[in-house]
């Protein structure tokens, strides 16, 4: 797998381009992803759900789940993955409208009228004219830079800050807006909640301390009620106890 960093200008909102090709599978977990399929149909496992086959290009929207792609046959992706508010600058696309879903660009209008999908056709085997074609793409939409919400970047910013621990009044305040309005922006913005982003920050720095610290140690540290707090967050959000997120 190739992975290329965007340029520095991109970066608050492209993560990576990632091109996969003749390996077993790509695994993926949070945020937003288009992938464009180059080979044969891609089996799509989320957890806790049935795997299901897309035979073209496709969008993974606002995952909190892990995701894994697969094929028995010629497996070439190259996938563009987004920070998690970085997508509507370029798209300007509602997030909530897929959030957690796997939609195929064909069934996503706004996408096919921007040609998104020719961007990575006839390109060939080298990753480099991927990443180049796309940035090209992503340069010519700089005017929707304009409709980016900073609010929604300095929320994001906070809620990574604070480990995810944070009080969604006191985080609409400190951006300087209500609380209702912050979460209108993040679901047009990013799909999920102030607070559902906030949970997934938390359970993910949880994750981190699990290698070397006891549990109820942890969920107190992290900011949970209990052990059996951090457990059910970790159910409710990844699909497995702690103990198997770290198997």
């Amino acid at each position: 797998m190739a992975v290329i960093a965007p340029p520095s200008e991109f970066a608050p909102f492209i993560s990576s381009y990632r091109y996969l090709k003749g390996e077993a599978a790509l695994e993926l977990f949070g945020g937003v992803a288009l992938v464009f399929n180059l080979g044969d149909p891609v089996s799509v496992s989320v957890q806790g759900r049935a795997p299901f086959t897309v035979s073209s290009s496709f969008l993974l929207g606002g995952m909190s789940r892990r995701v894994g792609l697969g094929s028995d046959g010629d497996l070439r992706l190259f996938c563009v993955r987004f920070c998690p508010c970085g997508v509507f600058p370029f798209l300007s696309m509602p997030q909530m409208e897929f959030a957690g879903q796997c939609v195929v660009l064909d069934e996503l209008w706004e996408l096919k009228g921007l040609g998104v999908e020719a961007v990575a056709r006839n390109k060939g085997d080298a990753p480099e004219a991927y990443a180049h074609g796309f940035n090209a793409f992503f340069e010519a939409r700089r005017s929707a830079f304009l409709s980016y919400a900073r609010v929604v970047a300095t929320a994001v910013a906070l809620i990574r800050q604070a480990g995810g621990h944070v009080g969604m009044e006191d985080l609409a305040a400190r951006c300087g807006v209500s609380r209702r309005h912050l979460e209108r922006l993040f679901d047009e913005r990013i799909g999920v909640t102030p607070k559902h982003l906030a949970r997934m920050f938390r359970l993910s720095r949880a994750l981190g301390h699990l290698s070397t610290s006891h549990a109820a140690d942890v969920a107190a540290r992290c900011g949970f009620f209990d052990q059996s707090h951090l457990i059910r967050e970790c159910l409710s959000l990844a699909d497995y106890s702690p103990s198997q997120c770290m198997a």
